[in-house]
This record gives C-alpha cells, sequence and structure tokens, in this order.
C-alpha cells in the first residue's frame, strides 16, 4: 500500500469520525467514535447505515464540489448519517427493497444544496432537513408497497445494559462538548420524561422515549452545548428549545398529522430554530458563519485551559503605524 492511498484511507476515515461527532455538535474524532458506539449499542443496523451514509458523503463531497468547509467540519455528512440511522429498520429487515438505500442517499446529497440556499436565506443552520425530508419520502415509498419502513427487529440486541452504556457513552460526548449544555440536556431529559410519565399514565412513570429522548434531549443540547455554547444566552435558549421541541412533538403525536407521517426529528429542528429565532434574533445568522464558529470554539477552550488571546481590532489592522511589540 503506498504512502499516498494510505493518507487517503487515514483522511476519509477521519472525515466519517468528524461527521459522526457532528451529532455532538463538536468536530473531534475521539467523540465520532462516542457517538458511533451509542448507536451501535441500540441498533447495529442503523450503525451500519450511518458509516455507509458517512461514507458516502465523503467520497460525494469529494467528487462533486462540496465546500472545503462543510466537507472538513463534517457538516455535509450529518444529513446521510440521520438517513443512514432512519433507514436501520429496513436494512435490518433484510427486504428486496433495501437497494432503495443507495437511491435515497443520493436524493439526500442532491438536496444539500437548495436545503443550504433556502435556510440561508432564513439565517437559520439547515441541520439535517434533507435526511428529514427524503425519510419521510421512504416510508411513502414503503407504504405503497405494503412495507414497514419503520419495524426494526434488530433494536436493543445488548439490553438494558445496552442502553445504559449508550447512554453513559453520549453523555461523555455531551460533556467533553459543554459541561453546561449537558447539564442542562439531562435535567431538561428528567422533566420530561417524568413529567410526560405523571401526566400521559402514572406518579413515577417514565414518558416516552420519542419525547425526552429524541427530542426534547436533542433540541436543548443542540442550542445549550451546540449553537450557543458558553455564551450567557447558551441556557435560556437551551430551555427555550426543549419546551418549543417538546410542546412540537407532543402537539404532532395527538394530531392526526402522526397518522400520515411520523415527527421523527422535526421537533428538534423547530425547537432549535425557534430559539435561535427568539434569542438571537436578527443576529442568527452568525452561527452559519463556519469560520467564526471555529473562531469562536478556539478562543473558548484556550481560555478554558488558562491561555491567554490576543485579539487585532479592525482599527489597528487598517492602521498605517506599526503595530506596537511591547
Amino acid at each position: 500500500m503506498t504512502g499516498e492511498l494510505k493518507d487517503r484511507l487515514f483522511e476519509t476515515g477521519r472525515l466519517v469520525l468528524v461527521s459522526f461527532a457532528q451529532i455532538a455538535f463538536t468536530q473531534k474524532p475521539l467523540q465520532g467514535v462516542l457517538v458511533f458506539l451509542t448507536i451501535f449499542l441500540l441498533a447495529p443496523f442503523s450503525a451500519l447505515g450511518a458509516v455507509i451514509g458517512a461514507f458516502v458523503s465523503v467520497v460525494w463531497g469529494t467528487r462533486f464540489g462540496q465546500s472545503v468547509e462543510d466537507r472538513h467540519s463534517g457538516q455535509a455528512g450529518v444529513d446521510t448519517i440521520i438517513l443512514g440511522i432512519l433507514w436501520g429498520g429496513a436494512l435490518a429487515q433484510d427486504l428486496s427493497m433495501d437497494w432503495l438505500f443507495a437511491l435515497a442517499l443520493m436524493a439526500c446529497l442532491s438536496l444539500q444544496a437548495p436545503v443550504g440556499r433556502l435556510m440561508a436565506k432564513l439565517a437559520l443552520p439547515p441541520l439535517a432537513v434533507s435526511a428529514l425530508l427524503i425519510a419521510w419520502i421512504s416510508h411513502g415509498v414503503f407504504k405503497t408497497f405494503s412495507a414497514h419502513f419503520w419495524n426494526h427487529p434488530g433494536l436493543l440486541p445488548f439490553g438494558n445494559w445496552g442502553i445504559v452504556a449508550a447512554i453513559c457513552l453520549i453523555a461523555v460526548a455531551f460533556f467533553w462538548r459543554s459541561w453546561r449544555g449537558a447539564l442542562l440536556c439531562a435535567v431538561a431529559v428528567v422533566v420530561a420524561a417524568f413529567g410526560s410519565g405523571w401526566a400521559l399514565t402514572e406518579l413515577g412513570a417514565i414518558g416516552p422515549a420519542g419525547l425526552w429522548a429524541f427530542s426534547v434531549a436533542p433540541a436543548a443540547f443542540g442550542v445549550a452545548g451546540g449553537y450557543l455554547s458558553g455564551t450567557p444566552l447558551g441556557l435560556k435558549g437551551g430551555v427555550f428549545a426543549a419546551a418549543l421541541a417538546a410542546v412540537v412533538w407532543l402537539g404532532w403525536v395527538f394530531s392526526p398529522l402522526a397518522l400520515v407521517l411520523p415527527p421523527l426529528l422535526a421537533p428538534v429542528f423547530l425547537g432549535i430554530w425557534g430559539a435561535l429565532w427568539l434569542v438571537l434574533g436578527a443576529e442568527r445568522s452568525a452561527v452559519l458563519n463556519v469560520p467564526l464558529m471555529k473562531t469562536v470554539d478556539l478562543i473558548r477552550s484556550t481560555k478554558a485551559q488558562g491561555g491567554k488571546v490576543t485579539v487585532l481590532s479592525g482599527a489597528v489592522a487598517v492602521t498605517p503605524e506599526p503595530l506596537p511589540t511591547d
């Protein structure tokens, strides 16, 4: 194996892990490993679909000109990873329609550019809207052929210990990214889980995981630990996002809309968008500036480690006088 081929394989693997890390709103490959293991412990076939999706996104980006920032930050791979997770049930069923997964991935990647342009006009992050739309279309296609897209025979192969391990792994990934965001996420999950359990069943019971695990938790952390991590508005935005996601999920599942389409990640996306809109207003476009957000993360991590940060203001940068050296 030549050195060039080794470098390409290493870079491909790194980009795949960085894409997984973006699920936890970070770019560190080791956190990507934690996210992958979390998915694997809960649903191995979903983990398989996610790996295929991430790899296809990396190859697609190299061949068809995804922006360097999107490719190297892992953001371009989030859509296909999410779609791969949602396709896990279909892949586990060993159906003759599994070949449609390749078409679904291509359609998802093709949607990224127009969805990105639309969301840029709204000054909101695209998140994984392309994956959500293609998942809903996949559900409709399977239903047309009297097949069940959401049946997942490969769920929870490791039982309760797998669930506990998965929760621990994703908690580590979240705390690694932002301990404040992780704490808010934990509080929001407890409130949503036991609050919905009490309201829908009985006191002390745990409510539906679709609400607290797949709507409230990612919405709360996405804002408090992701887009607004380390800012005074982070916790406030996280609370808004969690509350909005919960309201959307409850309104969706108890309405006729649930008979047509499952909510999937729609409550998460609406919760995050709504929180950014409420908290940042017109300034929300800043979260779309990848270089700016990387700079903010670098400054934040440097200060957290006790380092010093020097900022050159615009006024100094344009002055004809030499820069001070003492």
